[in-house]
């Protein structure tokens, strides 16, 4: 039985469906008329790939199954940790903040359909941050986290070592192995 790597085509395949995905709804605006775009839709879809991804590059295997120490293994790999994420007025960029935010957002969304009281997603950059609204909020800017994201996943990928990490270590470990969902079938989901 095959065991997929995090290098392997197939898995750069479904990896590149979620980005894409996430990017279109990132783009989209809702059909209210309202404003705003589709930015819990594009957060439910990316954060599923840096949890996925995170897993991969887990060095414990104590930590499997645990969003935190996912998004930690990940985030720590970021190329770019901070362009994406902008602070409270006042208040500095932290690794625990970040990580924090991208976990309650995940959860929030996986598991109640709601956000962090304490975040705020945007489609873009403030233009200035002494001028933008909610300035007591985390604010992460949705297109360029996943501009991050996409990023990080191609320089994991392009380093030979890390290429070869198990795609599904779990399973690997248990000697069976889930294929990832081919670009044909993916278009008809």
């Amino acid at each position: 039985m095959k065991h997929f790597k995090l290098g392997d085509a197939q898995v750069q395949q479904a990896i590149a469906n979620f980005i894409s995905e996430a990017r279109q709804c990132s783009r989209t605006d809702y059909e209210d008329g309202q404003g705003g775009v589709l930015g819990l839709a594009a957060m439910s879809t990316i954060l599923a790939c840096v949890v996925a991804v995170g897993e991969v590059l887990l060095e414990d295997e104590r930590d499997r199954g645990k969003t935190q120490a996912t998004v930690r293994a990940f985030y720590r790999q970021m190329v770019d940790k901070t362009s994406w994420l902008k602070p409270p007025v006042g208040t500095d960029h932290s690794e625990e903040h970040a990580i924090k935010l991208l976990v309650e957002y995940r959860d929030g969304l996986l598991h109640a359909l709601g956000r962090p009281p304490w975040g705020m997603l945007s489609a873009h950059q403030p233009a200035d941050v002494q001028a933008r609204e909610h300035k007591e909020l985390w604010q992460l800017v949705v297109p360029d986290f996943i501009d991050a994201v996409e990023e990080t996943v191609e320089r994991l990928v392009a380093d030979p070592e890390k290429a070869r990490y198990a795609w599904n270590p779990e399973a690997e470990k248990r000697g069976i192995d889930r294929e990832p969902v081919k670009k044909e079938i993916w278009n008809t989901l």
